[in-house]
């Protein structure tokens, strides 16, 4: 959540109960959840939840719910315990919005990461040379986290078309919807 960041828990009975979760429990849904902690346990005990989104667009097909489920994952991963991030919490409810609603293509998937690992504080340069520090970049060194120039480029470098440079740039800075408004990629059909 936004407030509260990652809080991992126990819905004793959740199955069953259909006045207490009635589906609140699905992934990738939007839900107002009220808990409380357990003494001397790390889980805490969900006895309620409401559904806010259900987004239910995202079973519409098993791209969506591959994308869906690598977002998901991701933020497990940058997200901490009970330590809030709100920007994270927004990024992931964006990319699940996308998901539900727009295509789930290659483009949604760079932009989910860039604004990710952006709210995790582990954002890669993109916007200048990370080597030298000129704007002109013609690639990306994974090897250094970010874009490089032609001076600063070795064989690690993966060259990028120039509006690639520029969309990244973009998303990073913000304009990740316009970004996905203006891309002419087909969505993906293929993604497992």
């Amino acid at each position: 959540s936004a407030d509260v960041g990652r809080l991992s828990g126990v819905a004793k009975a959740a199955r069953v109960s259909v006045r207490r979760f009635g589906g609140a429990l699905e992934l990738f849904s939007t839900v107002a959840v009220r808990y409380r902690e357990r003494s001397g346990s790390p889980l805490a005990f969900f006895y309620e939840a409401e559904v806010r989104a259900a987004r239910l667009g995202i079973r519409r097909a098993l791209w969506r719910i591959a994308v869906a489920t690598y977002v998901a994952e991701l933020v497990r991963e940058l997200g901490r315990e009970r330590e809030a991030n709100a920007d994270l919490y927004r990024a992931t409810v964006w990319a699940f919005d996308q998901c539900a609603t727009g295509g789930a293509r290659a483009d949604l998937l760079v932009a989910a990461e860039l604004r990710a690992l952006d709210a995790a504080g582990l954002a890669p340069v993109v916007d200048a040379c990370v080597g030298c520090g000129v704007v002109d970049v013609v690639g990306f060194d994974p090897t250094r986290a970010g874009a490089v120039c032609e001076a600063c480029e070795t064989p690690a470098v993966h060259r990028l078309a120039p509006g690639s440079v520029r969309s990244l740039a973009a998303i990073q800075a913000g304009d990740a919807a316009g970004v996905l408004a203006r891309a002419a990629y087909r969505p993906v059909t293929n993604a497992v």
